[in-house]
């Protein structure tokens, strides 16, 4: 990285658990944005249609998360994955299982803060 380089505002950091973090937060808010969020908007816009011109498909809750190739992307692409099955596998669903009945216990101790799966978890 160049010296003077310095990372684009995007609104939040990377892994953040937040509203803010979908990819379009910026694009759905109500009433002028401030400078600050016109540049998160502009900066996300140019991830966004870089990422997307090169193939990748975007995670929509989270700005930073892009994919190609994989069963993720081949839900949100209708193309064929080029790597594994576009089904979870019976370890993957064992440990969906097991990551499920944690997210309970958590949930039923501190409340939930967080989606239990991913929107698009049902299509697999």
């Amino acid at each position: 990285m160049h010296e003077s380089a310095r990372p684009l505002h995007m609104g939040t950091v990377f892994d953040a658990v937040a509203p803010e973090t979908a990819t379009r937060h910026y694009e759905e808010l109500d009433g002028p944005l401030s400078r600050e969020q016109e540049e998160c908007r502009r900066n996300r816009r140019m991830l966004y249609n870089a990422m997307v011109a090169a193939g990748f498909s975007n995670y929509e809750a989270e700005w930073w998360h892009y994919q190609y190739g994989n069963q993720m992307h081949a839900v949100c692409t209708d193309e064929p994955a080029i790597y594994g099955a576009t089904r979870l596998s019976s370890d993957n669903l064992a440990w969906e299982k097991m990551r499920a009945l944690r997210h309970a216990e958590l949930v039923e101790k501190y409340g939930d803060p967080l989606p239990s799966t991913h929107p698009l978890a049902a299509l697999l």
